[in-house]
């Protein structure tokens, strides 16, 4: 799992940074909407950066516990919520 993440890590990283340095260029810009634009944007983009890394993680260990679930003599895992009414979120207990 650390591997494929890595390999999913390195391109996130460089076109973030590309795009941070690019943004950071605008405040060489005349214009003071450009300026103030700049950091704002890169901030986002780092932003996005970190959610991104966050949830590739989560995805990729997602497809492990996929993979382990389709091997012979691996305990089976239930991960989803209990459905009651309809509602994944209702209690088991009413009361009236």
């Amino acid at each position: 799992m650390r591997v494929s993440w890595r390999a999913c890590l390195e391109p996130l990283l460089a076109s973030a940074v590309t795009v941070i340095l690019g943004l950071l260029c605008l405040l060489l810009s005349d214009l003071n909407s450009n300026k103030s634009l700049g950091p704002v944007a890169a901030i986002g983009i780092a932003a996005a950066l970190v959610t991104a890394t966050i949830v590739t993680k989560a995805d990729r260990a997602g497809e492990v516990l996929d993979v382990a679930r389709q091997v012979p003599g691996v305990a089976q895992i239930e991960q989803r919520p209990k459905v009651v009414d309809g509602l994944p979120w209702a209690s088991t207990t009413t009361s009236s």
